[in-house]
């Protein structure tokens, strides 16, 4: 039967479908929020919260659903979130209060951070033979590509049809992946439960290399939610762009970010065994330079510019933080435990975006982006100097978990 273990390009294509339909979830309500706020009579903090749903559950939640993706079948998690992501879209399309619209958010959420967790589990633990950096950019790919198209269609169906539809369309996604993901993504009877019934996660960040990894990857996630909220702002402001250039401009980055994550995947996976401060060291500084730059073009477009080429530089040196996280778990403390990995992988990444946003929601009332980007890059700087030596030196012998996985 064709899966994920006995076909791994294929069962990794039916992933980045799933991730791809959840990203098109979360961008589809961007713009109908305004009509939602509107029909279910829900003030600017209440909408807040109602947003704010997705990534507070998602922290609170992650290390937990983790531990299931450890010691369950993930193909069945993964099955089971779809099908409460389809139960949360129906709420949403039919709710007619507003505890029945956010208890639709809510299964949303839950869906969400268990079916992230999951699948990063499931890549992760499949794709340990070198390449596992290419197919978790696939991953974060699908993620951007999602995030760009959700809002395009929802906005488009909710002008002409009614928002409704948008999640019974989802909906029905859904439901298709949830049958795939089950029959198609299978597991081995063999699990990984009884590897990581010890698993410590207070022991893993102790380990030398964890740290700094974490560091940066908060440090990067924390810059993406300050674009989030700082750039639609700034280019209304100096460049009174108009809806379709402010997401033209917005789409660079996104793409550009997600391209560069493609190809230097691939140059990652080559250094697996290989020191690699020195190039995330000469990634951060670009970063840092490019970021001074941005607040000088004197056009919308001489700052899509900059502000692309800014992408392609944290796509460089964000692309392999989740790999050389599990390779420290793999190599340092004799546990598959890539569930565990993945969830702290996401709650960094989600408490890196709700704090972006929120501090450079208060930072933008007081301070000019160039102010605010000359900080970051003075940061960005200071990151670099400090990184310790010998990041990625993880040695050239095979773990016992890689070696039992080819000779099985």
């Amino acid at each position: 039967m064709l899966n994920l273990w006995k076909h791994p390009p294929a069962g990794l294509a039916l992933i980045a479908i799933v991730i791809f339909v959840d990203m098109l979830m979360y961008g589809a309500m961007i713009p109908l929020l305004p009509e939602l706020m509107q029909r279910f009579g829900m003030s600017g903090a209440m909408a807040g919260l109602f947003l704010g749903l997705y990534p507070l559950i998602m922290m609170s939640l992650s290390l937990a659903f983790g531990r299931l993706a450890d010691r369950h079948a993930r193909h069945r998690l993964i099955g089971g979130a779809l099908l409460m992501a389809v139960l949360g879209c129906l709420m949403i399309a039919q709710a007619s209060t507003l505890p029945m619209l956010f208890m639709g958010r809510v299964l949303q959420s839950l869906s969400a951070t268990l079916l992230w967790t999951s699948t990063l589990a499931m890549v992760a633990r499949q794709f340990m033979d070198g390449k596992r950096t290419q197919a978790l950019a696939i991953c974060s790919s699908a993620s951007m590509a999602g995030l760009l198209v959700g809002p395009v269609v929802s906005g488009w169906i909710a002008e002409r049809i009614g928002y409704p539809l948008t999640f019974h369309m989802l909906a029905v996604l859904y439901a298709t992946l949830a049958c795939a993901a089950l029959i198609l993504l299978r597991e081995p009877r063999q699990s990984d439960a009884a590897v990581t019934a010890h698993f410590s996660m207070l022991g893993f960040l102790r380990l030398p290399a964890v740290v700094p990894v974490i560091l940066l990857l908060a440090s990067g996630m924390v810059l993406l939610g300050l674009f989030e909220i700082l750039l639609p702002r700034y280019l209304v402001s100096a460049f009174q762009v108009t809806p379709f250039q402010l997401g033209i401009v917005l789409s660079v980055f996104t793409l550009s970010y997600s391209l560069s994550s493609l190809f230097a995947a691939r140059y990652w996976d080559r250094q697996r065994s290989r020191p690699v401060t020195t190039a995330l060291r000469s990634g951060l500084i670009v970063t840092a330079a490019l970021l001074l730059v941005a607040g000088l073009p004197a056009s919308v477009w001489g700052f899509a510019v900059a502000i692309g080429l800014t992408g392609i530089s944290m796509g460089y040196w964000m692309s392999p933080l989740m790999d050389m996280m599990s390779r420290a778990m793999e190599r340092s403390t004799a546990t598959l435990a890539h569930g565990a990995i993945g969830a702290l992988y996401n709650l960094i990444s989600s408490a890196g975006l709700a704090l972006g946003a929120t501090g450079g929601g208060v930072a933008g009332d007081y301070l000019s982006l160039q102010i605010i980007l000359a900080a970051i890059a003075v940061l960005a700087i200071l990151q670099a100097i400090i990184l310790p030596a010998g990041i990625g030196d993880v040695g050239t012998q095979e773990s016992t978990q890689e070696s039992a996985q080819k000779s099985a």
